[in-house]
């Protein structure tokens, strides 16, 4: 009885020595949320996973859990979803499409400068002519009739502007245009 017993002691301690199972593989994956003018929040939606890096096709990277990410100009962008955890590495790949980002912007040219109309010109190419000046306050809107707006793509450009007063005024240097924005360009006496 005691063999039996010593034999069936031994028998359950070796069926309850098991090794432990491995660690569950991580899952990489993720949501993508568009909000307002380009920015898209990347919902991590990993399993098994404690460590993140996000990768973007534009070179950016991060290692925020969730990171929110504003992009400036229209386009298909690649992200990639690295997850690591105990039991190892995975990644996940979509594709972000940013479309209707503003793809000009305005310059509103304006002055307080009481003479006869102002002719402007950007990059030597005749925009249009300004007829009214202001002697106080702000700048007029983009648009604003008597002023001149242009309207380019992003990027700086040259600019000249000629009084047609009997002793001249001029005026040169150059803009900066940014999509969505209207910007102004004040020419002072």
């Amino acid at each position: 009885m005691k063999k039996i017993c010593l034999l069936f002691i031994i028998t359950l301690l070796f069926a309850s020595c098991k090794k432990n199972d491995p660690p569950p593989k991580p899952i990489a994956a993720f949501s993508i949320n568009y909000q307002a003018n380009g920015r898209v929040w990347l919902n991590n939606d990993s399993k098994n996973a404690s460590s993140f890096q996000w990768i973007v096709s534009d070179g950016r990277t991060t290692i925020d859990q969730s990171p929110i990410i504003d992009f400036s100009n229209n386009g298909d962008y690649n992200v990639t979803l690295i997850a690591k955890g105990e039991g190892g590495t995975d990644s996940a790949v979509r594709t972000i499409q940013i479309r209707n980002l503003p793809t000009t912007g305005n310059v509103v040219f304006w002055t307080n400068f009481n003479g006869p109309y102002i002719e402007v010109f950007v990059n030597n190419q005749l925009i249009g002519t300004m007829t009214q000046y202001i002697t106080s306050g702000g700048a007029p809107g983009c648009g604003q009739q008597g002023f001149v707006t242009v309207t380019l793509p992003q990027g700086s450009y040259s600019f000249v502007a000629k009084s047609k007063a009997l002793i001249p005024a001029k005026w040169e240097g150059s803009i900066t245009v940014i999509n969505g924005q209207c910007r102004s360009m004040q020419l002072n006496k």
